[in-house]
Parts: structure tokens; C-alpha cells; sequence
């Protein structure tokens, strides 16, 4: 039976590296996975029609695929790819437009479509099948955005 991965574990995982504790505050602001993937969630949650479960309830796909339609593969993918490129140690703790609202909204919007500041393009965006693939592509379209 393909194994399914719970998405709080698998941000608890992603927390077992120092320097990702390091680089995203996680220690010095006393953080936790739960109040960092709820703030993901609650952006996410405006793609989707119905209420999505709290991010304890959630999981990725089985056997590393990716499903744009999952959200928990979505709410994944957004939150290890801004704890990955991340270096401000403030950034999970800044509310708004300039702190991790901003980045959310941003990173999801590169998801979508692509590194283009303004307009942008559906097939820019991540369009891959493999959980890994498509960290791959977003992490790349994060490192190359355009600047507003």
C-alpha cells in the first residue's frame, strides 16, 4: 500500500536541519510548525471552494507524486520552498504585505504563473507531477522573479 506522508510530520522533519532553524527564526521566535502551516493554509485556502482541514489533518500525495488538486501537497510545497530560500530570521513573525503574508501571496502567485512580476503565465507556472519536480521548479522560479 503506497505510504502517505502527514503534513505536519513532514514540516517537523524539514526542522531536524539547524540551519533551516536557524535561517527562518524557528528557535529565537519560538515558532512552531502548526501556527507556521496554518499561516500558509490560510492563503491557500483562497484557491479552493471548500474549507480545507487544519494542516494536522492533511497529507502529501503517496509515494512522492505531486497533485496540484491536493492540498496538502500545495500547502507543502509553498511552505518548504520559502523555508528553503529563506535568510530572514523575521520574516515568519513580520504579518503583512512586507513580511510572510507577502512572500506567501508571492510564492503562490510564482506557482501559478511563473516569475514574471506583472502578468505572468499559466504555463510558467509549476506544472510537474513529482513532489520533488515540482520543488525543484518552483525554488528556480523563486531565485529567478522578476522584481516588482
Amino acid at each position: 500500500m503506497p505510504q502517505e506522508k502527514n503534513l505536519l510530520a513532514y514540516a517537523k522533519n524539514l526542522f531536524e536541519s539547524p540551519e533551516l532553524q536557524k535561517n527562518n527564526g524557528y528557535l529565537n521566535h519560538r515558532l512552531t510548525e502548526v501556527q507556521m502551516l496554518a499561516v500558509v493554509r490560510k492563503h491557500v485556502q483562497t484557491h479552493y471552494t471548500v474549507q480545507l482541514p487544519e494542516p494536522q489533518s492533511l497529507h502529501l500525495s503517496p509515494d512522492g507524486a505531486f497533485n496540484n488538486h491536493n492540498p496538502g501537497d500545495l500547502i507543502a510545497l509553498i511552505f518548504e520552498s520559502i523555508v528553503k530560500v529563506n535568510w530572514n530570521q523575521n520574516l515568519w513573525v513580520e504579518p503583512g504585505d512586507g513580511g510572510i503574508d507577502g512572500e506567501i501571496k508571492t510564492t503562490l502567485r510564482n506557482y501559478f504563473l511563473g516569475p514574471r512580476s506583472i502578468g505572468g503565465a499559466p504555463e510558467e507556472g509549476v506544472h510537474e507531477d513529482r513532489y520533488n519536480n515540482a520543488l525543484e521548479r518552483l525554488i528556480h522560479i523563486i531565485d529567478n522573479r522578476k522584481p516588482f
